[in-house]
């Protein structure tokens, strides 16, 4: 599960606690059994629709009150909970349509109506570009109810409706804003990319970025941080992308003062710890690998801030010049077939170094500095010949791969033609 979707399965939390629907309903049920037979029989519909365009349910001058027996009334409830469930909210108003004459619309019926209207702008899911026309829908629904509704539990029943609208107008407006700045901190972590004047102040935004959404939108009046667990797992993603960023541009790592790198390691240490104690979701792979990961990164930036660590790997990118860039990624489309060089690709390639002016002792070492997988690269080849056991990557499994590869900062050529060597052996 991604960090928005479980953000998303999470959220409600700090929202509205409120009767359910199904006991919403039972409500309506025992409200409406007690009145007689009148008007036209509630569940005669034929299942054909309507298709007039002069007819508007919510201009009708006069609804009445349905009859109905409880069995039918609970086969409606069900079979428009399930089509909630699924997201076919097109199917449930169908079902409320069809169960209707449209002589006999009336106070449950545009009930029925703004409930599902409701569930569908609480659908996280969507795209933006439909709030506006889903707030307009559930509010034209709830103003129907309002005109139609003359009994006391039927106004009790709106007050509920209307509650819980705005509820929810609070929850999508929160969780659009939390899209957005995932969208913003992906951006600045990225590590193939400066947004600002360098990778450090695009940190550093990042977590000041971070630090006013929690106090601008997740704190409460009573100074109460709600979402917590989020905002650590935030900020660790920030910390895995940077760190991966400081292995691969030693330059950029040497240019830290010791105070510096020691505040981000306290910084990241201390955030590793809390991305797990605070999650309260269920499953907990990503605070798990950030958990593990990021003390693994900081021990292997000490060795790099030391000179223990070879710098072999940083050799194919920045201090490589452009002849020799050339070069590598010729070599790389040679490997990424089989994971060798077959003598033909041998003569290409030293015809390419003549021509390019290397010699063969620095096309070996640009050689083997692709050959030599970095760290990162050998832990994700060792998840994916774990999933490859059986011979097939589950849906689930691929899921996870894929998070594993991006959190390690391996791109998705890189991580094919790993996968690709891996299955011709």
């Amino acid at each position: 599960m991604g960090i928005i979707t479980k953000f998303a399965a999470e959220l409600a939390k700090g929202y509205v606690s409120e009767r359910g629907v199904k006991g919403t309903m039972e409500d309506a049920v025992n409200l409406v059994q007690g009145v007689g037979n009148v008007g036209k029989k509630l569940f005669g519909s034929n299942g054909e629709e309507n298709e007039s365009d002069e007819y508007d349910e919510y201009e009708s001058d006069e609804a009445e009150t349905n009859s109905f027996d409880e069995k039918t009334w609970n086969e409606l409830r069900d079979g428009i909970e399930s089509l909630k469930e699924e997201g076919n909210y097109a199917g449930a108003l169908k079902m409320l349509h069809d169960y209707y004459c449209q002589e006999d619309l009336d106070y449950f019926y545009f009930y029925l109506k703004a409930d599902i209207l409701l569930a569908k702008y609480d659908d996280l899911g969507r795209s933006p570009e439909s709030d506006f026309s889903c707030k307009t829908e559930v509010d034209k629904a709830i103003e129907a109810c309002e005109k139609y509704g003359d009994e006391d539990e039927e106004l009790l029943m709106t007050i509920e409706l209307q509650d819980k609208f705005e509820s929810t107008k609070l929850k999508v407006s929160y969780w659009r804003k939390m899209k957005s700045l995932q969208d913003e901190i992906d951006a600045l972590r990225d590590p193939e990319h400066v947004v600002t004047t360098s990778k450090v102040n695009d940190v550093l935004k990042a977590f000041k970025l971070v630090d006013n959404f929690w106090k601008e939108e997740s704190t409460a009046e009573d100074g109460s941080v709600y979402n917590i667990d989020f905002f650590y797992l935030f900020k660790a993603r920030i910390y895995n992308a940077f760190f991966f960023y400081l292995a691969e541009n030693k330059q950029e790592l040497d240019a830290l003062s010791d105070e510096q790198l020691s505040e981000f390691f306290v910084g990241a240490t201390d955030c590793a710890d809390k991305v797990l104690a605070f999650s309260e979701c269920d499953d907990k792979t990503d605070e798990e690998f950030l958990n593990g990961r990021i003390p693994e990164q900081i021990e292997e930036l000490k060795q790099l801030r030391c000179g223990k660590k070879s710098s072999m790997h940083s050799s194919s990118s920045a201090s490589v010049t452009s002849e020799e860039q050339e070069y590598l990624e010729e070599i790389r489309a040679c490997l990424d077939n089989d994971g060798e060089i077959s003598s033909r690709e041998r003569r290409l390639l030293d015809r390419l170094r003549k021509t390019l002016g290397i010699t063969e002792v620095r096309a070996k070492e640009l050689e083997a500095s692709v050959n030599d997988m970095s760290d990162d690269e050998k832990e994700y080849q060792e998840e994916l010949k774990a999933c490859l056991e059986d011979g097939t990557i589950s849906d689930r499994e691929r899921r996870l791969l894929d998070r594993l590869r991006k959190s390690l900062g391996i791109s998705e050529e890189r991580a094919k033609a790993i996968e690709d060597r891996l299955l011709k052996q």
